[in-house]
């Protein structure tokens, strides 16, 4: 029986699942709460998607931020191999430094070497000379055992063999100090060839020094410059990337604010703007000219602040050129000077000149002249001198014309460089300028294009409002009208301002057009005097040159003749003695005494000279090194200036705002290029509000032509009419028109403060309706909180009822087993009639139940009844469920379910087993009632958990 009710109820559909009719209010809230929960299934969905698509912008973010830190990595890795490659060339040129300063002490020992040396010779000089002054002595004292020595020479032959002994002796000792000398002069000429050696190998150390200095700092330049270019495209793509990600969580942000608010506000906003837009679009464009209008106005004030700060800087550039003027003068007057002092040593080279011709000829009248050994050397004696003191004087003059030269190469090129400088720096400025006046041309035509647009709207606006004031039948206060009148003379003086100031500019600007025009000039005229004071530094270079060559050359001649003398006295000597062999020997001894005075004396000049060579040679030392170290003085003191300068040039420049360190070419490169693409930029947002304009302003003239036709034919209209013409008609018409007109916008504002009253209450309402969103969701929360609290009860009554179970299981074993050993049936049947009745009392339930469903679902009696009669079943009569309620009692539930249960599953006759099918009923009761229930999703779990607790606590009480 209860399978083929089981079957019936699942041919009419009631099986899991199935959902009743609503019955009361309860199940229509759970049925809105239902639908509410699917809405907010929805909008989680679409916040799902939200995220999803966050996670994979973040995903991406973090692949970009990998492929950065990867890029940044490589940057690091390339700078510190610039690094260590820096390193390296500091170790070299510090290695290099010592290795020149090691050259620089061993020049220094070698010079200290050679001074030694020349003090030796020196000393041994003064010993010759001592020796020269005891053999004297020795001389004199011997003149006695000489006229001793007389006596005994009478013979002829011993007294020749005699003085040629004493002149082969004499040879010897000449030959000695011939030799000495020759040793000591190649001496000091491989000493003075190795201090020219080593000054210019000195200065080819130095030279090398510069340069690489130069190189080693402009390879750290480029360096620092590609190191601030890296480091600034970094912050520059860091900051595009904050402002990305910055602008994609706002976007994202707003996203959610707009789906949580766009759909309540969404019909109310789309009405409002139908009914607004129509109303509002002429003073939205008429605000935003105004805002426009003053937007330009603070920019034509940056302007003239621009323009007032970039005169300033001309008048300092034009102080600065001025300058740059006097000094250009200075070197002026310095380079006359200079020429002055050419000309002076010219007359002297030529006078030098003529001293050479004059000492030419005496030299010449000195061969051709027949004069005494002594006289002859006396001469050439006085003319050594003489040759040798004009050669010093000769030395020095040239040595300090060369230093002059230098200092004045040194100073044009000093010149040249501030030239180009103030050339470059004048190129700059007329670059600034031309751009501030196409800048300054452009706003002007801008302002004035406004200007008559704005003139054009207010004289459209103020005929608007007058047409609107007569058709509304309103009068315009004068008030209003002297104001705007006050205004109209107020912006025409500021007009006459503005005007007599871009005048005042335009004067200005030309004026300094002008005076950089004459500073062009004064500069192409003193590069044109560089030009021209170095090619006469080049011809006196050539000059100098042609005299040292010269010099060389009298040098050399001047060596030859003294070689040339120096034989023919040794020949006059030879000569000499062969006449004094072929005139019989008729030598006396005082005669060789004579002989021997002069040879000593000969040698004693020849001994000063070569003395007073030496010392000149050593002077000619001396004055290299002290000219030496006076070149090193001014290089040091250039190198100090022109650190000086450096420093003074970079203090003038400033400082970098970033890192606080020396701006650099770099730079300032950069800088004006980055000026130069926002000037870009801003000419481009200036274009297109140009355009922009140029279409409003075609509109507006759309717009004024309309306007003008509609006041010529209101100026028509406002002409007398007859009273029974058809324009009398019409003017009726207009009228009766014009009334519906003002009827209709009545309607349409009444309408209007209608739907403003009702977007009011809407609003209270949404306010209202989040109130008790917030409200809901606080006694969501405490449900759950007392479902946990009530799933904690169930789950201890589970352990409560298995325990029970158990004990009970226990107990009817022991009841079975007595009865099997006692044999009494009366139990068993006790047990089958309650099952019985059990059965019975659940299936007239199940009919009565059917019998409801037939009552409220007439349309499916019929077939409900044609399924009843094919299985022999007959529904009870209406009087045995009319007098039950609609819905079953929890407890008439709970007492059926416990019958059938204790019917299927036991078949003993215990009383305790009746107890036991009640206990464990309930929950079948819970169950069967359940797929009555509708089946909701997961949203609906809390009222299903409040339900079966109300359930539980029934069955409980019963």
């Amino acid at each position: 029986m209860a399978n083929a009710v089981e079957q019936v109820l699942e041919d009419l559909g009631w099986n899991e699942g199935f959902r009743l009719p609503i019955a009361n209010t309860e199940n229509k809230r759970l049925e809105e709460e239902v639908e509410r929960k699917t809405r907010e299934r929805a909008s989680l969905r679409a916040a799902l998607e939200n995220t999803q698509e966050r996670i994979r912008e973040i995903r991406k973010h973090a692949s970009d931020i990998k492929a950065e830190e990867n890029q940044r990595r490589r940057l690091l890795g390339a700078h510190s191999g610039e690094v260590e490659a820096e390193q390296r060339l500091y170790k070299l040129a510090q290695a290099e430094e010592s290795k020149i300063q090691q050259d620089a002490r061993n020049c220094e020992k070698k010079t200290k070497e050679t001074d030694e040396k020349l003090q030796t010779l020196q000393s041994n000089v003064a010993k010759l000379t001592k020796k020269l002054e005891s053999i004297k002595k020795n001389i004199l004292v011997d003149r006695d055992k000489l006229l001793a020595w007389e006596e005994r020479l009478n013979r002829k032959d011993e007294r020749n063999q005699l003085i040629e002994q004493f002149v082969k002796s004499d040879e010897k000792t000449f030959k000695k100090v011939e030799l000495e000398r020759q040793t000591l002069s190649e001496k000091a000429e491989t000493y003075r060839q190795a201090v020219v050696k080593s000054v210019g190998d000195i200065q080819e150390l130095e030279l090398n020094l510069e340069k690489s200095a130069r190189l080693y700092n402009q390879a750290v330049k480029d360096r620092r410059q590609l190191m601030k270019q890296w480091s600034q495209s970094i912050q520059v793509l860091t900051q595009r990337d904050k402002s990305i990600y910055d602008a994609l969580r706002d976007i994202n942000e707003l996203r959610e604010i707009a789906k949580e608010r766009m759909d309540s506000y969404q019909e109310q906003e789309r009405f409002l703007q139908i009914q607004e837009q129509e109303n509002k679009e002429t003073e939205d464009n008429i605000r935003h000219l105004e805002k426009e209008l003053m937007i330009r106005k603070g920019e034509q004030q940056k302007l003239a602040s621009a323009l007032d700060s970039f005169l300033l800087e001309y008048q300092v550039r034009k102080k600065e050129l001025q300058d740059m003027a006097r000094q250009v003068e200075d070197t002026r007057a310095s380079s006359k000077r200079k020429k002055n002092d050419l000309e002076n040593k010219e007359l002297k080279m030529t006078d030098c000149k003529a001293r050479i011709k004059e000492l030419k000829e005496t030299l010449k009248n000195i061969d051709h002249q027949k004069m005494n050994t002594e006289e002859r050397t006396c001469q050439l004696q006085e003319l050594l001198e003489r040759e040798e003191k004009r050669k010093a004087s000769m030395l020095k003059e040239t040595n300090r014309q060369q230093s002059l030269l230098l200092k004045s190469v040194q100073r044009q090129s000093e010149l040249e460089g501030e030239v180009k400088v103030a050339c470059m720096r004048q190129q700059a400025e007329f670059k600034r300028h031309d751009q501030l006046k196409q800048e300054q041309v452009q706003l002007e035509k801008f302002l004035k294009d406004r200007r008559e647009w704005v003139y054009r709207t207010d004289l459209e606006v103020q005929r608007c409002e007058m047409r609107l004031a007569l058709v509304m039948g309103q009068v315009r206060d004068k008030e209003e009208l002297e104001a705007k009148q006050q205004r109209i003379e107020q912006l025409k003086r500021i007009a006459k301002e503005k005007a007599e100031v871009a005048k005042v500019l335009s004067n200005q600007l030309s004026q300094v057009e002008n005076d950089v025009r004459l500073i062009a000039k004064a500069i192409e005229s003193n590069a044109e005097e560089v030009k021209r004071l170095n090619n006469r530094k080049q011809d006196l270079a050539l000059l100098i040159d042609g005299g040292e060559k010269q010099l060389k050359l009298a040098q050399a001649a001047y060596e030859e003749r003294r070689v040339e003398e120096s034989l023919l006295e040794l020949k006059l000597k030879e000569a000499t003695k062969i006449v004094a062999k072929v005139d019989d020997k008729l030598f006396d001894l005082e005669e060789c005494a004579v002989h021997m005075e002069a040879a000593m004396q000969e040698r004693r000049c020849e001994i000063n000279d070569q003395r007073e060579r030496l010392n000149m040679q050593k002077k000619i030392l001396s004055a290299e090194c002290g000219e030496l170290r006076s070149v090193l003085l001014e290089r040091r003191s250039r190198l100090q200036q022109l650190r000086s300068r450096y420093e003074l040039l970079v203090a003038t420049l400033g400082k970098n705002p970033e890192d606080g360190g020396p701006l650099t070419t770099a730079y300032l490169l950069i800088q004006s290029a980055q000026e130069r693409y926002l000037l870009q930029e801003r000419g481009n947002k200036l274009d297109m509000a140009i355009r922009k304009a140029e279409a409003e302003i075609r509109s507006m003239e759309n717009t004024l032509r309309l306007v003008n036709v509609c006041n010529d034919k209101y100026k028509s209209s406002l002409s007398i009419v007859d009273d029974k013409g058809p324009e009398k008609l019409q003017q009726k018409k207009l009228d009766e028109e014009l009334f519906e007109a003002l009827d209709k916008l009545r309607t349409k504002r009444q309408a209007l403060a209608k739907l403003q009253d009702d977007l009011k209450s809407m609003e209270d309402n949404c306010e209202q309706l989040d109130k008790d969103v917030k409200r809901v969701k606080d006694e969501k929360e405490d449900k759950r909180e007392i479902a946990s609290s009530l799933e904690q009860q169930i789950t201890e009554q589970r352990d409560k009822i298995s325990r029970a179970d158990k004990n009970l299981r226990k107990v009817l074993k022991d009841v079975q087993n007595k009865c099997i050993c006692s044999s009494d049936e009366t139990i068993i049947l006790q047990e089958r009639d309650i099952a019985v009745r059990e059965l019975s009392e659940q299936n007239n339930l199940a009919l009565q139940r059917i019998a409801e469903f037939a009552i409220r679902h007439i349309e499916a009696e019929a077939y409900v009844k044609k399924l009843l009669f094919e299985r022999n079943i007959e529904l009870p009569s209406a009087c045995l469920y009319a007098k039950s309620p609609a819905t079953t009692t929890p407890r008439s539930s709970c007492a059926s379910s416990s019958r059938l249960s204790t019917g299927r599953s036991s078949h003993a006759n215990l009383t305790a087993r009746s107890k036991l099918s009640l206990a464990t009923g309930s929950r079948e009761a819970t169950v069967s009632r359940m797929r009555f229930e509708p089946d909701f999703s997961d949203t609906a779990r809390t009222s299903k958990s409040t339900a079966n607790s109300t359930q539980k606590d029934s069955s409980q009480a019963k």
